[in-house]
């Protein structure tokens, strides 16, 4: 994973000139290339907004819009960087980043108008994190990654496993949908 997104870092910066604070949209179905792609955002030095697939096509090209993304990380320019993933590093690079540099844009859900972006800085994910550590650094790190990754609660549930060297699962979406096979899934990984 942090070869892949050392590449995906690396093509970002090279192909877009992704720089501190560069906004760069992600509209992936939750998977583990989600994931992927998110970190390799982070690691061209760029910010991630993420949009939800699922969101009705007028949002989606209104977050675009508003966001002024440098990019935006779809299934189409996933495939292509995959194509030519070879030519990009696989080591991790010397990023100047500051702890007020941006590290994602949500957006709200527009129940009083549009919706509006938030600006979330690094220090403030650094914070909550190490939160999450000293208060639950006796149980072990497992998460489950159920949500949509537009909605601000899943950020937790997706770096805190990640930045305590612990394991994040993300199920297929159908198991959303059967609460007996999402039981047997958390059983089984031990989650």
């Amino acid at each position: 994973m942090n070869e892949l997104s050392n590449q995906l870092g690396d093509y970002l910066r090279t192909s877009y000139e992704i720089n501190p604070d560069d906004l760069v949209g992600i509209q992936l179905d939750r998977s583990e290339w989600m994931i992927v792609s998110i970190l390799g955002i982070l690691k061209s030095g760029g910010a991630y907004v993420p949009i939800d697939s699922e969101y009705p096509q007028e949002r989606i090209d209104y977050i675009v819009e508003d966001s002024n993304c440098k990019v935006l990380l779809d299934e189409e320019e996933l495939e292509l960087f995959k194509i030519q993933r070879s030519r990009y590093s696989k080591v991790n690079q010397q990023i100047n980043l500051l702890p007020s540099n941006l590290i994602y844009c949500i957006y709200t859900s527009g129940s009083t108008g549009l919706p509006k972006g938030v600006l979330i800085e690094h220090n403030m994910l650094v914070h909550s994190t190490l939160a999450r550590e000293i208060v639950y650094k006796d149980i072990q790190k497992i998460g489950l990654l159920l949500y949509s990754f537009s909605f601000d609660s899943s950020v937790a549930g997706l770096f805190w496993p990640l930045c305590s060297g612990g394991s994040l699962y993300v199920p297929p979406h159908e198991l959303e949908l059967d609460i007996e096979a999402l039981a047997h899934f958390i059983d089984e990984h031990k989650i």
